[in-house]
């Protein structure tokens, strides 16, 4: 039986090395089930520059946000940027210990200052 005279052929296997079209969509591919992140990589930028922000200036109004993202952060364990998201919680509580310990120094040295005698 030949088929030289017009029959069908079939397709060549695949595998031949030539060149494949993507994946529909682009190639996204999105994570796979029990992988997805809570947080966002922002969420670990805003911690860390809060963080710094309450150490140098701002104390409590930076902290608290400081710990809040830092804390979403430290708990999301698919999160790439779990050292940012540390640093800034860190950075928040250190803020918070050095900011009662300043208003603790400050009242004991105002009520130093009111026993003092002038003569």
């Amino acid at each position: 039986m030949s088929m030289s005279g017009g029959g069908y052929q079939p397709p060549p296997p695949p595998g031949g090395g030539g060149y494949q079209a993507p994946p529909p969509g682009g190639g996204f591919q999105p994570p796979p089930q029990g992988m997805v992140s809570t947080s966002s990589n922002n969420d670990a930028t805003i911690a860390l520059v809060c963080g710094i922000l309450s150490i140098i200036c701002c104390g409590f109004v930076t902290a608290i946000p400081a710990i809040i993202f830092g804390n979403r952060v430290r708990k999301d364990p698919n999160n790439p940027q779990q050292g940012f998201g540390t640093a800034g919680f860190v950075l928040g509580w250190i803020s918070i210990v050095l900011s009662v310990l300043g208003g603790i120094a400050w009242v004991i040295l105002m009520i130093a200052g009111g026993t003092a005698s002038t003569y």
